[in-house]
């Protein structure tokens, strides 16, 4: 049996994770690959933190010691944050490295740049871990779509925010009760800002995108829309339509245009989306060859997502090749072509003059709710010409909406 040596960089706690499957499963791990995997340095910001929790293994402050070690053949990195992850990666790289990581906004900012980095110096790169924490989607859709021809992804791939939301809608509970105790279960971070904002979602489309379609997307191109106005009420009035609301990531195409989107949608209350609950994630492809496919599991945690390295772990040592995402030569058009339903709402005074602006643009009325306050409204389908002028009309009338909507 061949043992490699593994280092780490970072040690929090998808880290800790994998010190503990390494450990829990090292016995099905040797015999399936017929090697064992030892860690033999970790760097870490304080040794002291860690010296009683890991009395076994080799801690470092100091990079070098581990980029200067012959004997090390990957590398893993856990640390997160772009800097100094991004020039740590590109000099393990520079030496002919495999390197896997975690880290799902590196892996989005500057995955291509690295991806050349390692295909100049034969070093690999390898990032199952960045989305969707246990699902393992990327490498779904890097071996078994092919042959196929992807023509929508989405689906809900923020566990804090799904939590979030469920919390409000099941429970009634408040946004700020949800968060603190998402906060409370590890689900959130005490800043929160980029999973509430839609941006961790965002950056997880981007590498979701290079893998269904061979694009590359930059942040400013996806249209991205939080969760932080959103109030129990209203998930209580979209409840009596049958719909749930979820922060969805979608992106779909069509004769090589895109529109990518993170945004509250609404979502069929007894759909598997609808159902997608907590901290759980579920992601819907839709191809020519299989049609439509759905694929749910945690979405981040500890153990799941160390999981997801340590597949990629010995993937890398069963000469499985990184994921490929520049197959696609054409340039990608971002721009909304697609037809689709809203959900909207305006103060009920102003239901007649709504009524008679969506008969002027022939636009369906699939649904309506009227209260003491407001008017709420489900269209039937829409495209983007009849939309932009239809809530155009209503800005120049001063009319306004309150909430809008895309329904999935």
């Amino acid at each position: 049996m061949k043992t490699i040596e593994v280092a780490m960089l970072g040690l929090g706690t998808v880290g800790s994770g994998v010190i503990d499957i390494l450990k829990h499963s090292k016995e099905k791990i040797s015999q399936i690959t017929d090697t064992e995997f030892k860690v033999s340095k970790v760097l870490v910001r304080n040794i002291d933190k860690y010296r009683s929790l890991y009395p076994d293994l080799n801690l470092t402050t100091d990079f070098e010691q581990i980029s200067q070690d012959q004997d090390i053949e990957v590398v893993i990195e856990v640390m997160g944050g772009l800097h100094p992850a991004k020039e740590y990666i590109s000099e393990l790289l520079r030496q002919g490295c495999t390197v896997i990581t975690a880290n799902k906004d590196l892996v989005a900012s500057f995955g291509p740049e690295l991806m050349a980095i390692a295909n100049e110096h034969q070093g690999r790169l390898f990032y199952e871990a960045s989305v969707a924490g246990g699902i393992p989607i990327l490498r779904v859709l890097n071996q078994n779509y092919v042959g196929d021809q992807i023509k929508q992804i989405s689906g809900i791939v923020n566990g804090t925010s799904n939590y979030i939301l469920t919390q409000m809608a099941d429970n009634n509970w408040s946004y700020e009760q949800a968060l603190s105790e998402a906060q409370k279960l590890g689900f959130a971070e005490a800043d929160p800002t980029n999973d509430v904002s839609g941006k961790d979602a965002a950056y997880k489309l981007i590498i979701l995108g290079r893998l269904a379609f061979g694009i590359n997307l930059k942040l400013n191109q996806i249209k991205r829309i939080g969760i932080t106005e959103i109030n129990q009420k209203e998930l209580a009035v979209i409840k009596k339509f049958d719909y749930t609301l979820k922060l969805i990531a979608k992106l779909e195409t069509q004769n090589s245009t895109y529109y990518p989107v993170v945004m509250p949608m609404l979502v069929p209350e007894n759909s598997m989306l609808g159902q997608t609950k907590n901290e759980f994630n579920g992601i819907e492809i839709e191809s020519y060859a299989i049609g439509k496919s759905f694929y749910y599991g945690p979405g981040a945690g500890k153990l799941p997502t160390a999981n997801s390295v340590i597949n990629d772990l010995v993937a890398a040592f069963k000469n499985e090749a990184p994921f490929k995402t520049d197959w696609n030569s054409t340039s990608a058009s971002v721009k909304d072509i697609f037809t689709r339903q809203y959900w909207f709402k305006i103060d009920h005074s102003q239901n007649e003059v709504v009524g008679n602006l969506m008969n002027r643009y022939q636009i369906e009325e699939a649904d309506f709710l009227n209260d003491d306050q407001y008017g709420y409204y489900l269209t039937g389908n829409v495209t983007a010409d009849q939309k932009t002028k239809f809530f155009s009309s209503l800005k120049e009338k001063d009319i306004k909406v309150y909430s809008l909507y895309e329904v999935y």
